[in-house]
């Protein structure tokens, strides 16, 4: 009785689970294009209310820069544009990712769910 018991309560636990991933996927999607957007328009203001406090960028030719630097610099990063190609995105639960092309620069975007809602992590182009 006890192994049925703890085996609903299990394959429940993993109903809920498989439930949670499409709205935080879509959760993911809308931050992405609230980043998009932000980071097209060069404004500070806007992309620092995404960013995570541990942000980092690090640019196509290896140069990492934290959160404070991106925000002085806000029109630097170029493709954080609408135009990126073969966008793929993942959602893990309390991680997300973003995946892309935009002209040669290959790009991954890392979102964290926080207590204050989903942040931008890391942003690495190659």
């Amino acid at each position: 009785m006890m192994s049925i018991f703890c085996g609903s309560a299990l394959l429940a636990s993993i109903k809920t689970a498989i439930a949670a991933v499409p709205e935080d996927e879509q959760a993911v999607v809308q931050m992405e294009r609230s980043f998009v957007h932000a980071a097209g328009s060069g404004g500070a203001k806007g992309l620092g209310g995404l960013l995570d406090t541990d942000f980092t960028w690090i640019d196509p030719d290896g140069i990492i820069s934290g959160r404070e630097q991106v925000l002085q610099n806000a029109g630097a990063i170029s493709s954080a544009k609408n135009d990126a190609n073969y966008l793929k995105t993942y959602n893990y639960g309390e991680v997300g990712g973003v995946f892309g092309v935009h002209g040669a620069v290959r790009f991954e975007r890392i979102w964290v769910k926080r207590p204050q809602g989903w942040k931008l992590l890391r942003y690495h182009e190659v």
